[in-house]
Order: C-alpha cells, then structure tokens, then sequence
C-alpha cells in the first residue's frame, strides 16, 4: 500500500537521541491524520557503568550506527526511492536543558497588538532568565501569548492593554549538538535539519492523553535519569532531573541475574509467566527496590512541590518491560503530601494507542515510544 502512494508523499526523518541510546525513524508526512512509520532504528548501549564522557561517544556512536543500519534496509526496501529533505533531531536529557520564561507588558490603555510587540515581550523574557546558557540555545520558541489575561492562537492585530509571552528555552551540551548536526549532515546530505528538546516532544505528547487537562506532571524514566516536568495550564513551568533511570532501577532489582536477564524476569512475572525461586527472588527484590525509590522519587517532588502542590494527574514515558511496575508503584506510594488534591496520583502510561491519531506505523517497523514521541512532535509541527 505504501510503496504506491510514496511518490507523491514527502519522507522525513527523525532521530531521537537518547541519555543510554539513539534511534532513527523514517515518516511518511500525510496532508491530514498521523504520519506513518516505515523505517525505525535504535541501537541503545548495553547496562554497564560509564563517564558522562563514555557516555556521550556511545551514544554518538549509536546514532551512527542506527542511520546506517535504517538506510541500509531503506535502500533496498518497497519504500525506497524518496529522497529525505528533512530531518529532526530530538534530544534528550541529561543532554539537554529546558525552561519556559514569561514577560509582561502593559499599556495605559487598549493598543493594536503588532508583532513587533510579542517580539520585544519574548526578548525580554529570554534576556531575564539566569537558568539557560544562550550560547547553547537550540530553541528558543514563542509557546503561548495571552492579551488581557486569556491566551490566543492569533493575537496580532487585537487589542490589548497587557501582552504576556511564555518563551521556551533550551541549551544543549556543545558536543552532542556539534556532532549530531555532523551525523545527520553525513546521513542525510542537503537535508534541512531541525533540533529540538525531549522536553518540547514531551509536552506536545501530553496535549493527546484522553481525559487529561492542562495541569499534569510528566515523568519520563530514560536510561541514565528521570526528566520531570510540571504542566500548568499547558505550560511546562518547572524542570527536573532525577539521577535515576532504567538502568540503576534494574541495576537495584538484579541480584544474581544480568541487567538484561532482569528485564526479561519482569516481563514474565507481569505476564504471569514466571516460576520458580529466580522469578520469586526478583519479586522480592521489587519491594524492596520500592522503598529505595519513594525516598528518592519522593524527595523530588517534594522540591517541584513548593510553593504550589503538584496537580493530580502524572503521565509515565518509560521502558516498555517497567511500565505495568512503574505504573502501580506511583498510583499506590504514597505521595500525597505533593498532589494538591491531597490523593495519589492518577498514572497514565503514554504508549502506542495514546499517540495513534498522530503517528501510525507499519507492522514491519513496531518504534519504541521514544521515537513515535518524537514523530508525534514532527507531525504537529509539520501541520501547523
């Protein structure tokens, strides 16, 4: 079915670069409706201990590695042919850092709204914050203005007497932009390249949750950490990073078993499928690994929580084998003292079917949840 329509439809890439990983996906861009998946690569590093320098050329490597092998199969595929003239970049924490700043301008009286002014409103926004190195800005991106209060898709030519401009700005580590632009530049010859923030991905994500409003907390359990965000009014108006991930959880889970042994454990055991004093030692090994890890989940968001307690609802991005666990763990740990219903929290796992009205893909090339994110993002912002 693709391969007859893919002449007429524009192909783009995305990568996702990731704290322990990086993957690449190919998208058919449709006029209307989600963007399909028909290439998708990650190669993610294995569970070991490493510097944040190891780290940083793994994860290069891996981007390498996963483009080759994506094009590879691209080259000889139904869908080859379409030359790419587009790729996105979505970089992830601890690579990245973001934080959304607001101005506000008032005048003596209702004045026509000019861009001009929503300009001025978000160079002085940029110009207060202390936070962000703007050396290092990949994004720095207008998310929300509100005229008199009330926020508007389409505010110049309006009349106002106050403008308020919300601003997203993220920095970036100097070497992981450098050389993924290189990478991508090498993969991708003459293609227009777009760099965006994991964060960015991550809230426009959150717009799709059904049943979920405009306040929320966002927790995306990568490999190496744990990025938090704080959704007010549909603004991510606070940033944290946990110094826990994938691997130190399963690191504190695995006794005598292999990191990667474990996670095929806990697969088994959520599938009922898991006998025998290995599988019972693991289940042990959980609750107690659930205490370690409301202390230190707990203290952090004790920390977003002040001055203004946390809104109920928290949407989970993480591994596909932690997610059942990670997902009874925050709804049934105690974190009341944060939420501002005083209840624990409502969780939400952001998969596969939460995205499906923006990013599809073809049963040949199931993606990780990373990268139909980082699609979703894509796809939005392409029809916009």
């Amino acid at each position: 079915m693709f391969g007859r329509t893919i002449a007429s439809k524009r192909v783009v890439a995305v990568a996702d670069i990731g704290s322990a990983s990086a993957g690449i996906a190919l998208l058919i861009m449709n006029n209307d409706g989600p963007a399909t998946v028909i290439e998708a690569e990650r190669v993610t590093l294995p569970f070991e201990d490493r510097t944040e320098s190891a780290m940083r050329t793994g994860v290069l490597a891996s981007l390498s590695d996963a483009g080759q092998k994506l094009l590879a199969r691209y080259a000889i595929g139904p869908h080859k042919g379409h030359k790419i003239t587009e790729v996105y970049a979505v970089i992830d924490a601890p690579w990245i850092r973001s934080h959304t700043v607001r101005a506000t301008t008032t005048f003596d009286k209702e004045t026509r709204v000019t861009g001009a002014m929503i300009q001025e409103s978000a160079q002085k926004a940029i110009g207060a914050d202390t936070e962000i190195v703007k050396d290092r800005l990949i994004e720095s991106t207008v998310v929300r203005v509100e005229l008199n209060g009330y926020p508007t898709g389409s505010p110049i030519g309006k009349m106002a007497h106050r403008i308020s401009v919300a601003v997203l700005l993220s920095d970036c580590d100097d070497t992981i932009q450098k050389e993924v632009a290189g990478s991508l530049a090498h993969l991708f010859p003459g293609a227009k390249l777009t760099l965006r923030s994991g964060s960015r991905a991550l809230v426009s994500a959150m717009n799709v949750i059904p049943n979920i409003g405009k306040d929320c907390v966002i927790l995306a359990v990568t490999a190496e950490a744990t990025n938090v965000l704080v959704i007010r009014d549909g603004l991510a108006m606070q940033h944290l990073q946990i110094a826990e991930g994938v691997r130190t959880i399963v690191k504190r889970i695995a006794e005598k078993s292999t990191p990667e042994e474990t996670l095929s454990l806990l697969r088994m055991i959520e599938r009922d499928e898991c006998t025998g004093d290995v599988c019972d030692a693991v289940t042990a090994s959980m609750a107690r690994v659930e205490i370690d890890l409301a202390r230190v989940y707990g203290e952090a968001l004790t920390k977003v929580a002040v001055p203004r307690r946390l809104p109920p609802d928290l949407i989970l991005v993480t591994h596909s084998d932690l997610v059942p666990w990670l997902t009874t763990f925050f709804a049934r740990i105690d974190f009341t003292q944060c939420t501002l219903t005083a209840q624990p929290f409502s969780v939400h796992a952001l998969g596969r079917a939460e995205l499906a009205h923006l990013i599809a893909f073809d049963a040949a090339t199931p993606p990780d949840v990373e990268l139909l994110i980082a699609g979703a993002l894509v796809n939005t912002e392409e029809q916009s």
